[in-house]
């Protein structure tokens, strides 16, 4: 299937729409309503981490200036068919997509922080207490591959309202070249969804 795209505003949105995760299962779309609402999904092209979460979970890659970005996003936020925004990507990047989110009612839900330490890499995660474990748990069996661990539990994350849990631990891991060393996993969602 090829999509006419006649101008750059359109590319952005099919970019940004292509980054969509069907809560129930399904395939990514693209310039089309969904039956149900979704969890968009972000990733970087900055770094080697970022680029392996994109690819596992088909996510919209923000390249190295996101803020081309936020007028869609705001757009396809306004749209109401988005359940949840989810990423793994630099502090900066979550910072301005959180501002545009919390305009239209979306809230810090779930989120990671992923820091390189002289030879190890430290985990701080906070979020509902079965998801918190459950990362945890996983991540300390399999720590190289941290990244994959977050992207497949994209699906599965719930949101943390009242009290949430904190796991603060680090792996042995060293920082991959390019990687900017600190990045974080979040999800922001819809209150009263």
């Amino acid at each position: 299937m090829r999509l006419a795209l006649t101008n750059r505003r359109d590319l952005l949105k099919a970019g940004l729409w292509a980054g969509a995760i069907p809560l129930a299962g399904g395939t990514a779309f693209a310039h089309r309503e969904p039956a149900q609402k979704q969890i968009l999904v972000f990733s970087e092209t900055v770094c080697p981490e970022t680029e392996v979460f994109g690819r596992d979970v088909h996510a919209h890659r923000l390249g190295a200036d996101p803020s081309t970005e936020m007028f869609d996003l705001d757009a396809a936020l306004k749209k109401g068919v988005v359940k949840a925004v989810f990423g793994l990507t630099r502090n900066s990047s979550q910072f301005l997509i959180e501002q545009v989110a919390l305009a239209h009612g979306y809230y810090p839900t779930f989120k990671g922080v992923h820091a390189y330490d002289n030879g190890s890499l430290r985990h701080e995660i906070t979020g509902a207490r079965s998801d918190v474990l459950r990362l945890t748990d996983q991540i300390q069996n399999a720590p190289a591959l941290w990244p994959q661990i977050i992207a497949r539990n994209v699906p599965v994350l719930r949101a943390a309202h009242g009290a949430k849990e904190i796991a603060r631990f680090q792996t042995p891991l060293r920082r991959p070249q390019q990687s900017p060393g600190y990045l974080v996993s979040w999800m922001l969602e819809k209150a009263h969804d």
